[in-house]
């Protein structure tokens, strides 16, 4: 019997499988500090000295060189359509250290642009088709990456509403990205469970990975990252032993430690080659960076239509994070959320005169369906449906209470 999709709510806990309230399984592994490059928003360390070290956290964040790679050609491109995708990996905890950790692995790039106003209901419309790399994948969704053209290195309302709902665990991340020929930017942006609404507003701290040990004194580092407001931090990471985070005990798959960590890769078209330089020429290269990206980015548009679902390995039987009953709010839920955001195109359209009452109330149709079906799943919940319940279920209400407004507003006959 095949088990139910997972939802992309619930795709931060894994495939794997975990124990309730206690995490995804965690890998039981060594710190890849030989292999890693810590990079550090300039002029955190001034600023910041007196709060967070760089690179900590309930935990540290790797991205693998090949996937930054792959974000820069898929988000350089010759448009300046937003666009979007999903970031994969495995949640860790080294034996030695007792710390925490989060590598990402895999890219999956979206196939669509991205709506900045419309955003959940894009990502829920992609993770349907990215589901199929996430279920041969055996780890977790560890975030998702974007592009901003016109707004700059910052995150959105949207973007903010969109972290909490789906990327809200401390393993996870966000990337933002702005793409420019002279002085491309970025940022990883973490939710930390103790910081303010500042900490979680300016980029953060993390580590790229290589295939093999790096020296980040020398002169000549490769790196994929090319964003400019970033350096090299001026610490070495350590492999002291730290005091484990204030979190819940996660669960450990012991793993043998000295077990090739070989990720899987999955971005259209993926080259055999990494996009890399030194770090301190890769300035002084940016003209010849920009005719490299964008001959890569024209070629990979050719073939970025479709996913590569090339199987990785097996899939181990699926441990469900929610109840049925709770699986059918969040779907429904998810439908709902998609039903409102074509009612607004709708309402757009009918507010300048391009179309009739009739395809408003078809909007408005679906909508009120995706409700109904919203409200019956609620009340199976019984009487205590739980506090993340009840905070979805509440802003659906607001989101039919909106499209009430504006239909009643509008003249038209209910349908």
């Amino acid at each position: 019997m095949a088990s139910e999709p997972v939802s992309l709510s619930d795709a931060g806990w894994g495939n794997e499988g975990r124990l309730e309230d206690h995490g995804p399984t965690h890998r039981r592994r060594k710190r890849p500090i030989d292999r890693a490059v810590l990079w550090t928003p300039r002029g955190m360390a001034e600023s910041t000295s007196d709060e967070r070290p760089p690179g900590s956290g309930p935990y540290e964040f790797y991205v693998q060189q090949s996937v930054i790679a792959g974000i820069n050609r898929h988000l350089d491109g010759v448009d300046e359509e937003p666009h979007f995708g999903f970031l994969l990996g495995h949640v860790c905890r080294c034996p030695t250290t007792k710390v925490r950790y989060s590598v990402a692995d895999t890219v999956i790039a979206a196939q669509e642009a991205l709506v900045e106003e419309a955003s959940g209901a894009f990502l829920i419309r992609a993770w349907a088709e990215a589901r199929s790399v996430f279920d041969v994948h055996s780890g977790v969704l560890l975030g998702w990456y974007h592009s901003h053209h016109l707004l700059g290195l910052m995150l959105s309302v949207s973007d903010e509403e969109v972290n909490e709902r789906f990327f809200g665990q401390p393993w996870q991340a966000s990337i933002v990205v702005v793409p420019d020929s002279k002085s491309p930017l970025g940022g990883v942006f973490r939710l930390y469970p103790d910081g303010g609404v500042a900490e979680r507003r300016r980029p953060s701290p993390f580590y790229e990975l290589h295939g093999r040990p790096v020296d980040t004194t020398g002169d000549d580092v490769e790196t994929a990252v090319i964003w400019t407001n970033y350096e090299i931090g001026s610490d070495e990471p350590s492999d002291e032993a730290q005091a484990p985070p204030a979190v819940v005990e996660p669960v450990s798959d012991e793993r043998a430690l000295d077990e090739p960590y070989l990720p899987p890769l999955v971005i259209p078209g993926e080259g055999p080659e990494l996009d890399l330089q030194p770090a301190n020429r890769r300035r002084k290269l940016v003209p010849l960076v920009v005719f490299v990206l964008v001959m890569v980015a024209v070629a990979a548009v050719t073939v970025m239509r479709g996913l590569d679902r090339t199987p990785v390995t097996v899939l181990p039987q699926v441990q469900t994070v929610r109840t049925l009953d709770q699986r059918r709010l969040f779907g429904s839920i998810d439908g709902l959320t998609i039903a409102v955001e074509r009612y607004d195109e709708r309402a757009i359209d009918f507010d300048a005169g391009r179309i009739t009452c009739d395809l408003l109330a078809t909007g408005y149709a679906a909508a009120d369906a995706a409700f109904v079906a919203t409200a019956t799943n609620f009340v199976a919940l019984g009487g205590e449906p739980g506090r993340e319940a009840q905070d979805a279920y509440e802003a659906a209400s607001a989101e039919i209470a909106t499209v009430n407004n504006h239909f009643d507003g509008s003249g038209c006959p209910r349908p």
